[in-house]
């Protein structure tokens, strides 16, 4: 899918223009940065835009990115809850299940984020700038094991990283972009 620049709808990629305001598809998309400023830690703002010079937003910030992930776990915490009183054996793996669901269907969403980066007006693109795929969400929060797994250390990497890409954004080839609208 991409998102047209004119209209902001979104449409198939192969598509030579979008159906919804007739504005030609760009003919190749690629994100490309450009630093903005130094900001705390040594790491940087950088505005976002495709290779149709299509401004998109900046790369999330590690505080930002916090916030979203407090909220979808309130959301799935609760999720959990609800599950584990009906399924009382099998309760944590369908958690763990839904929960995959959770960010691939939401990531892959025309939104582009789980509830918690929609308020955050955070969207997650592949690193040539499309929306990821359900099996690239997928991949992406499962990635997040080998994150979690070494101490948490791979969720640090967006304080010291160009792209403000955690360990798992870097193993799905994803970035975490705020939206400029």
């Amino acid at each position: 899918m991409v998102q047209c620049p004119n209209c902001k709808e979104f449409y198939h990629e192969n598509a030579s223009f979008c159906p919804a305001c007739g504005t030609p598809a760009p003919k190749s998309i690629s994100v490309n940065a450009s630093v903005t400023e130094t900001g705390p830690f040594g790491s940087t703002t950088t505005e976002v835009k495709l290779s149709d010079s299509t401004f998109v937003g900046t790369y999330a910030t590690f505080g930002e990115r916090v916030l979203a992930f407090l909220i979808d776990a309130v959301i799935i915490t609760i999720g959990t809850a609800i599950l584990s009183a009906i399924f009382s054996g099998g309760g944590a793996f369908i958690a763990w299940i839904l929960t995959a669901v959770y960010y691939g269907y939401f990531e892959s969403s025309k939104y582009m984020g789980t509830p918690g980066k929609i308020v955050m007006k955070l969207k997650v693109y592949s690193g040539n700038g499309h929306p990821i795929s359900f099996l690239n969400g997928v991949g992406r929060y499962l990635a997040k094991l080998i994150s979690a797994i070494i101490f948490g250390i791979g969720y640090l990497f967006p304080l010291f990283t160009a792209k403000k890409q955690a360990l798992h954004d870097m193993i799905a080839n994803c970035v975490v972009i705020k939206a400029s609208n």
